[in-house]
């Protein structure tokens, strides 16, 4: 709910974000006329959005000491470049190609930051751009009415007028309450929306994200009093970090990165189970004996027995979920298992119910939040999306292995070669590269380990070129900003940061298996 000051305690705000499937959240915040403002994205992004980014942030101090490097400098360190400020905002530590892929996945070229107290710079840019396949639905963000449109091709644009804490009179003006301007651009309009002054309700889809190819995005703005360059403000409310002092949803630029996600479990010589949290204490696990593997996602640890017995940690107890397993996922919303005789379950919410989906005839699977996937003994590739009740759709054959994200799947053809696909099932596959035996998808990142041991990294965009990590490389693992490494010689090393920063040996515990917080690799015979 947001309050008014000028106008007493009501008036409700649902908050929504663009997201792939219909996702609306709901978010809070005081409001003043002063310095304050209400929001109109909800934080975090939901995991559907993924490697969407934000590319744009306030132009404020906050802003420029947040992100570091230029204190008291116009424009933050952006996250993707006009040629006149490379100079300033370059980072020489990495070469420049991979400095512009990491800077913005689908490299927009500029410096963007918003506008801010009327001043805006010949490098300020008045919107939120927000990555997202075409033909993405776009939603209202708050109760309104139709401003104008403008059909434009790649630039048509739609805008509403909201009336904060007021009223709107016979002419459709605000009354006795605070003007603000969304304008949505870059999209497809639905036609019912090109209607003056029409009544519009949070979450009311306003039109499709216009095909750009790579570069498909949202361009999202907010304006204060009027939609005008000197009044375009920051979205998510009030200048701050909008969510433990994180600006990526996977933790990459973290002043205090959320525990749960930065955690890692360590097995230690003696058999010992430890769980160490973000700059917390190694915490001991129950004991559970002749265990073959651990995955930790977040909220929950399980783990396979010998016996194939799959085992969730629930209050700090083991719990057996089920028997005759030879594989097991977990999310923090959803479990799948493969049975023995080749039968995928999976479920959804809390363990204990009961199974939503059974699917025989399956050679290998792989879950995230709202798509499940599935590989026939054939090698044909099949994924749902969202609700399990959808259909399955076919999107590759000759399938030897894959992963899957909510944007990303990858795969691995009989040939040896690792394809990637982002965004929507139709999208074109790209050759990543050839001659790999394992490979991870993580985020905005993509691992990959050939048959001659090398770790390979891509980060940022598909077209990023990949940064050989290391040689002689037995196992590793991606986990948010992280990487782990089990080199030949039995040494674990793990790497934090930029795909430049140097290893770290693992020597504080004597370890026989490493497992950070999130997915495994996936191996190929």
């Amino acid at each position: 709910m947001i309050k008014n000051t000028a106008k007493k305690f009501l008036s409700l705000f649902l908050f929504i974000v663009f997201v792939l499937n219909m996702l609306i959240l709901k978010t809070a915040n005081a409001y003043s006329l002063s310095d304050e403002r209400p929001i109109f994205l909800a934080w975090p992004l939901p995991s559907y959005i993924g490697v969407a980014r934000i590319s744009q942030f306030p132009n404020t101090p906050w802003t420029w000491n947040y992100l570091g490097l230029n204190s008291g400098m116009q424009c933050p360190p952006a996250f993707g470049y006009l040629e006149a400020w490379m100079p300033t905002w370059r980072d020489t530590s990495i070469p420049w190609e991979q400095d512009v892929a990491q800077a913005d996945p689908h490299q927009f070229q500029m410096i963007e930051c918003y506008s801010a107290g009327g001043e805006v710079g010949k490098n300020g840019h008045e919107a939120t751009d927000i990555k997202a396949p075409a033909t993405t639905p776009v939603f209202a963000s708050a109760d309104g009415k139709i401003a104008g449109w403008r059909i434009w091709d790649i630039n048509t644009m739609l805008v509403l007028k909201h009336c904060l804490g007021g009223t709107w009179n016979i002419n459709n003006e605000c009354q006795n309450g605070t003007k603000w301007y969304t304008t949505y651009m870059h999209i497809v309009i639905e036609p019912a929306m090109q209607q003056m002054d029409l009544d519009i309700s949070t979450g009311t889809q306003l039109g499709t994200i216009y095909p750009q190819g790579d570069n498909s995005h949202l361009h999202f703005e907010v304006g204060l009093d009027k939609r005008d360059y000197a009044n375009y403000v920051n979205p998510w409310g009030r200048d701050e970090s909008p969510w433990l002092g994180c600006m990526w949803i996977d933790q990459t630029l973290c002043v205090i990165p959320n525990p749960v996600l930065n955690q890692t479990l360590f097995q230690a010589e003696s058999g010992q189970v430890f769980l160490k949290k973000f700059f917390g204490p190694f915490v001991l696990l129950p004991k559970l004996e002749n265990v073959i593997e651990y995955k930790v996602i977040e909220n929950r640890i399980g783990a396979l027995t010998e016996d194939n017995t799959f085992w969730l940690l629930e209050n700090s107890k083991w719990t057996k979920i089920d028997e005759n397993v030879i594989e097991f996922q977990i999310t923090n919303s959803r479990i799948a298992i493969l049975s023995k005789d080749n039968i995928l379950r999976v479920q959804n919410g809390d363990w204990k119910n009961e199974w939503d989906m059974e699917v025989s005839e399956v050679q290998n699977f792989y879950i995230s939040s709202n798509r499940v996937g599935a590989l026939s003994s054939s090698g044909e590739l099949y994924i749902i999306e969202n609700d399990l009740k959808n259909q399955w759709s076919i999107v590759a054959q000759g399938v030897s292995g894959f992963q899957l994200s909510d944007t990303r799947i990858a795969y691995i053809n009989l040939l040896g070669d690792l394809m990637v696909q982002e965004g929507v099932l139709t999208s074109e596959w790209k050759t990543m590269l050839s001659n790999v035996k394992a490979f991870q998808l993580s985020g905005v990142r993509v691992a990959a380990l050939n048959k001659d041991n090398q770790l390979w990294v891509n980060h940022g965009n598909l077209r990023a070129e990949f940064v050989l990590q290391a040689e002689n490389v037995e196992l590793f693992q991606l986990a948010d900003n992280r990487i782990l490494i089990l080199q030949q010689d039995g040494t674990w090393k793990v790497k934090q940061g930029s795909l430049y920063d140097s290893w770290i040996s693992v020597s504080y515990i004597s370890s026989k298996k490493i497992i950070l917080n999130g997915n495994l690799p996936t191996f190929v015979d």
